[in-house]
């Protein structure tokens, strides 16, 4: 009898104190209201357009060591001259090499090649390498 009593003051007070049918939403203004699908189609946007924006970076990337080695084909000329030739041949081979292996590591994240700052280190090593080919170019020319 006493369980009967609790159970029927335990409805009681519920159905007073919980007489809203409803969790507390509450009508907004037009203005304050937020789209959703509005901020899920920007947001998706912004993803395409992140994705579209990598892709095109690492065809660039793809396309550094190529512009690398056809730079250095018009920078050079042999001279004739067997001996300056040979350094000249030995140089370019040396830098192609080179160039290749910093492609390699670049695209399999070793040596340094990792992080977002690793775009900017494989850049950075494909320039130092032309231009210490260049400057040893001059001096294979200069006849040092």
């Amino acid at each position: 009898m006493r369980f009967l009593i609790l159970i029927i003051t335990v409805t009681v007070f519920n159905s007073f104190s919980f007489g809203q049918t409803s969790y507390g939403y509450v009508e907004r203004d037009a203005e304050s209201q937020v789209d959703w699908s509005e901020v899920g189609r920007n947001f998706s946007d912004m993803l395409q357009q992140k994705a579209y924006e990598r892709e095109a970076k690492i065809e660039a990337l793809k396309k550094l060591p190529s512009i690398a080695i056809k730079h250095l084909h018009e920078y050079t000329e042999l001279t004739g001259n067997k001996i300056k030739d040979d350094k000249i041949i030995a140089l370019f081979n040396k830098a192609f090499d080179k160039i290749e292996s910093i492609e390699n590591d670049f695209w399999s994240g070793q040596n340094g090649y990792r992080g977002i700052s690793a775009s900017d280190k494989y850049v950075s090593d494909l320039q130092d390498i032309i231009a210490v080919t260049e400057r040893e170019y001059l001096r294979i020319l200069r006849g040092f």
